[in-house]
């Protein structure tokens, strides 16, 4: 990809996130079982994918284990919990909420890109968007996550296009794109 690219991806992000970041908390729970259904549901070609970009089936089987269990609805259940809560203190009341930050973008690691970049699933609890930029080396897997199950649980759930954006491409100019776009709230960097 190109500067341009990433800046579309970004502007994408952005015009989603004007209209995500008002959806209920309980459909954005819905759209992170749906991630863990659908997860399971191509438990099989996401295993093959890994393989290819070189685990063996036994470490591709056990990565998949514990994507599965990170996404599980007790944990998905816990931080919703978080996002609005309040703690009484006498006559006092202190009142905790999360609010969206807007755009969030992700480079995962290299080794266990996609299972990593799992954990950025939780930024739609708080109703923000995101942009990733899978590894050039091994891409497969954390493309076929981020486009097959976490775009198609948003879609599912009516959520706007554009709350996921894959772009490709050389890493240090993508991170500094990042870096100073106005539009970028939150870097997540392995």
């Amino acid at each position: 990809g190109t500067q341009e690219i990433n800046r579309k991806a970004i502007e994408s992000a952005h015009r989603a996130f004007q209209l995500y970041k008002d959806f209920p908390l309980e459909k954005r729970r819905k759209i992170l079982y749906d991630i863990r259904d659908l997860l399971i549901a191509h438990k099989q070609r996401f295993i093959e994918l890994l393989v290819v970009e070189g685990h063996s089936v036994k470490l591709a089987e056990w990565e998949f284990s514990g994507m599965a269990m990170v996404i599980h609805p007790q944990t998905v259940d816990s931080c919703l919990e978080e996002m609005k809560k309040e703690i009484k203190n006498g006559d006092e009341t202190i009142r905790f909420l999360r609010r969206a930050d807007g755009v969030v973008v992700l480079s995962p690691p290299k080794n266990a890109p996609s299972s990593n970049s799992l954990l950025a699933a939780f930024i739609f609890l708080a109703g923000n968007t995101i942009v990733v930029k899978p590894p050039l080396k091994s891409p497969l897997s954390t493309i076929y996550l981020w486009r097959n199950v976490v775009h198609e649980a948003l879609k599912r759930n009516g959520a706007p296009e554009g709350c996921v954006n894959i772009v490709l491409g050389n890493s240090k100019a993508i991170m500094n794109e990042w870096l100073t776009h106005p539009l970028v709230k939150d870097i997540i960097f392995f």
